[in-house]
């Protein structure tokens, strides 16, 4: 950007205000190149910190591809167990169906075995009671036998061998009512016992058809978290390809990065020796009788205070705060506080100069500290606005040399 002002008063001056201009110009172009080189850098050290979290993420992929991987061989040995643990209880079922239809078999047997024994119970009482009439007749038999006397002898034999056998048959009756009851208390044991174990079996079917439908849902949710485990396999698949694509991309940007440094670096030194033939020029320009000469110098030496900035900021030079000029001791400092004429003092212009002349050495200060601290980034932002105040004292600088040409004419 060039700021416009009354033609110079002579050759020589007209060669000095254009070493001025291209000056300024190379500076601006120098900033230019030092934003540059710093987004450069700043895109390469980016770069390395991507393909950094690139190669840990691809590391992290392959370890959950592993744990997925664990988790989907699991996940199948879980669904193989629960397959055989319903068909077990399938089994189960079967095996405690087959046992109740027996039980009840059992039962019904002994249902029927009720009746018998029943019906042999009623049938040894009548046995009894016929046994005990016959015992009766016998006892009759023998009392008649014996008033028959003699003739009634063989009658009385018979009639004790009836006794005799009633009687065996009243004990062996009695016998078989006891066995017969020993019989019923057992069947009513076994009755009990297979009552109880149907109670038990049919608890033991109602928890076997929970522990069914329970393995139904597990092999259900087994099933979901199979679908689940191939959906994340197909993506961390297509999650590997976009790794390899970043991966491949971040390297092509810092290769391109590394190109733009080498650009900028060859950039700079170009303008480094177009700076050197400015000051050249400049130099065939000390003598001569310019009345604006100050001006063009405090011009100039403000300019290399920008340029000072723009190589520390591009990492080439590390000026020493110690020894940084300061508003007062700068070549415009000298001129202004010392070596202005009271014409020059009277100009609107120069009273407008101090505040961003001051501005601009402090912001300066700032940037080298920033730099010092390794806050490049800050350092930066101030030097934006270094070379915005800058610019406010090109323009005050300007229509002090105008001033100073017309003062020169009127001597």
């Amino acid at each position: 950007m060039s700021h416009p002002s009354a033609p110079p008063s002579s050759g020589m001056e007209t060669r000095l205000a254009s070493a001025t201009e291209l000056s300024m110009a190379t500076e601006r172009a120098l900033a230019h190149v030092v934003r540059t080189g710093i987004d450069t850098r700043v895109v390469s050290e980016r770069a390395k910190s991507i393909a950094a979290a690139v190669s840990q993420l691809s590391a992290s992929h392959a370890a959950i591809g592993e744990h997925v991987g664990q988790v989907r061989d699991d996940s199948r040995e879980a669904q193989s167990l629960a397959g055989d643990s319903a068909s077990g209880i399938d089994h189960a079922v079967k095996a405690t169906g087959e046992a109740l239809d027996g039980m009840q078999a059992v039962t019904n047997m002994l249902d029927t075995l009720h009746t018998v024994v029943a019906q042999v119970g009623r049938m040894a009482v009548n046995i009894s009671d016929i046994a005990k009439k016959t015992n009766m007749l016998a006892l009759n038999a023998t009392i008649e036998a014996a008033r028959a006397g003699e003739a009634g002898k063989g009658f009385a034999v018979v009639a004790n061998e009836v006794k005799g056998l009633a009687n065996q048959t009243g004990q062996a009756t009695v016998q078989i009512q006891e066995q017969l009851a020993s019989l019923r208390e057992g069947m009513e044991g076994i009755t009990e016992t297979i009552t109880t174990a149907g109670g038990r079996l049919d608890t033991c079917n109602v928890a076997i058809g929970r522990s069914q439908g329970e393995i139904a849902a597990m092999l259900e949710r087994l099933t979901h978290m199979a679908e689940a485990i191939a959906n994340i396999d197909s993506a961390l698949a297509e999650e590997g390809t976009v790794i390899v694509t970043i991966a491949d991309d971040t390297g092509d940007i810092a290769g391109r990065a590394a190109k733009n440094a080498a650009a900028v670096e060859e950039i700079s030194q170009v303008l480094g020796d177009i700076e050197r033939r400015i000051e050249a020029e400049m130099a065939a320009c000390a003598d001569a009788p310019i009345a604006a000469r100050p001006l063009y110098a405090a011009k100039v030496a403000h300019i290399g205070l920008r340029k000072t900035l723009a190589t520390a900021l591009a990492g080439k030079s590390r000026p020493d705060l110690r020894t940084f000029p300061t508003d007062h001791s700068c070549n415009l400092g000298k001129w202004y506080f010392n070596e202005a004429s009271e014409a020059m003092r009277r100009v609107p212009a120069y009273a407008q100069l101090a505040e961003p002349h001051h501005k601009a050495h402090e912001l300066s200060r700032l940037v080298l500290e920033s730099m010092n601290k390794g806050n490049v980034e800050q350092a930066y932002a101030l030097f934006e606005q270094v070379e915005q105040v800058s610019e406010e004292i090109v323009v005050l600088l300007d229509q002090l040399i105008e001033a100073q040409r017309a003062e020169a004419l009127r001597a």
